[in-house]
């Protein structure tokens, strides 16, 4: 499914974290950015309806149970809010890290590499949060969970992250070069500096 995803939907933001970056890199206006968001959380509402809509229609033995319950889920959480948070925030980072740096890779494989790398993560780190490292989706399918209160929900689905993501661009685009010398802090010494002191 993510490589389907992947190759067809190129440009798409569904994630809160990504129209977050493009704001953060002066691509898309706090405005736009909002709309943005509001209508990926629309749309997460819109998906839960129309989920109920569909499994009211009893199409399988499942579907049939989950109505005994009310659609009812249960907790989400494999672990502590902590270590729930970690993964979801080491989700994040290691995502956006690989789609930060996938272009170094033959273009053929860039699909299943960031697919794989979904994989991976969603396979170590789902019983534990479910490793859904997307604010939106998680909202839709975790929040209406019982187990946590929606602050505690907030905690690892939203701040683990959006934290994730920010991290790993301070890291990538900031710490590293400013260690390297190739700073883009603003904070580097100009070069004649440097000579004078060597």
């Amino acid at each position: 499914m993510t490589v389907i995803h992947l190759l067809t939907f190129r440009e798409a933001t569904c994630n809160p974290s990504g129209a977050l970056e493009s704001v953060c890199r002066g691509t898309r206006t706090g405005k736009a950015a909002v709309v943005l968001i509001g209508s990926q959380f629309a749309a997460a509402v819109a998906a839960q309806f129309f989920a109920a809509c569909v499994w009211s229609l009893g199409l399988s033995d499942m579907h049939i149970r989950h109505q005994r319950f009310g659609y009812r889920c249960f907790d989400p959480l494999g672990g502590t809010l902590r270590e729930a948070a970690a993964v979801e925030l080491a989700c994040a980072f290691i995502v956006q890290a690989a789609a930060m740096h996938v272009h170094r890779v033959d273009e053929k494989l860039r699909v299943h590499c960031i697919a794989a790398i979904i994989t991976a993560l969603v396979y170590t780190g789902g019983s534990i949060s479910g490793a859904v490292f997307n604010p939106v989706l998680a909202f839709s399918i975790q929040f209406p969970c019982s187990g946590h209160t929606y602050l505690e929900y907030c905690f690892v689905y939203w701040l683990g992250p959006i934290l994730g993501v920010a991290s790993c661009i301070l890291l990538f685009e900031k710490i590293i070069p400013f260690l390297s010398g190739k700073s883009t802090l603003g904070l580097d010494v100009p070069a004649a500096q440097k000579q004078k002191t060597q």
